[in-house]
């Protein structure tokens, strides 16, 4: 199960410069006055302004309710292998885009996180449906 999950955040499937996923680079998020790692922005601390004051269950329960039929039959599709590229595609294109590979720390403000957080809630959707795809597949 964990496996799944962590399959989905996207720097658990890259690497830049020899960043290890991104916790050799710091970045200031948002409003915070201490540089944090940038695998600590995805890992943690967007999650928190798609889940609002909603606890665990209710978000979860939103999400799972925005999947459509579509949508879960195309995500439990494909292999781990294609997942952790799909991972990796949004590690280059969303979680590295506007983030020097080194450098300063860069301030990672509110047009970052607009941009995150639909990809965070996502995957996370994407998260659950495989997983039950897998477990469905392994308890047949």
């Amino acid at each position: 199960m964990h496996f799944i999950g962590d399959l989905h955040q996207p720097l658990h499937c890259a690497d830049r410069n020899g960043d290890k996923g991104g916790n050799k680079r710091l970045v200031f998020f948002r409003e915070r006055k201490q540089a944090v790692r940038l695998h600590t922005v995805w890992d943690t601390l967007i999650l928190p302004t798609s889940k609002g004051r909603r606890s665990i269950a209710e978000y979860g329960s939103t999400l799972n309710e925005r999947i459509s039929a579509e949508q879960a039959n195309a995500w439990a599709k494909g292999t781990t292998s294609e997942w952790a590229v799909e991972s990796w595609r949004l590690a280059r294109d969303v979680v590295h885009a506007g983030v020097p590979a080194d450098g300063d720390p860069p301030k990672l403000g509110e047009d970052y996180t607009a941009k995150a957080q639909p990809v965070v809630d996502e995957q996370i959707q994407k998260a659950g449906v495989r997983l039950a795809a897998v477990l469905n597949a392994a308890f047949r």
